[in-house]
């Protein structure tokens, strides 16, 4: 998607061809999941006429665990730097790290690799 942004839809789109029964799975997996996976980027996996899950390969699974993984990590520091704005704008006073490790029992040892800790 060269030069612009996607829209995310409210769900994942697919296609009658990437549904599979649930019994297809259990009974079928290498004549009609396996070629499904060859084909299409992911397979969902229906009980009557209800969706209950969905196949990826695994290396797609681990792209996606890590796109998780890194969305969370930056949601965490929009919500850091929100409050930071906050403090700044309106003059409050920011809590010290060091305060709220020693109320909630945290030591530095416990943080390493997550943030620096100055020697206050």
């Amino acid at each position: 998607m060269a030069g612009g942004t996607a829209a995310m839809a409210s769900k994942p789109p697919f296609t009658r061809d990437q549904i599979v029964s649930a019994t297809d799975v259990a009974r079928h997996w290498r004549s009609r999941v396996e070629p499904k996976l060859r084909e299409f980027p992911y397979v969902l996996v229906f009980s009557g006429s209800d969706p209950r899950t969905t196949i990826l390969p695994y290396d797609q699974f681990e792209v996606l665990w890590q796109k998780a993984e890194k969305a969370a990590e930056l949601e965490l520091e929009l919500e850091v730097l929100a409050r930071v704005l906050h403090a700044a704008v309106s003059g409050e006073q920011m809590i010290p790290l060091a305060d709220v490790m020693k109320e909630f029992g945290i030591t530095p040892d416990e943080l390493v690799g997550d943030v620096d800790m100055d020697d206050e």
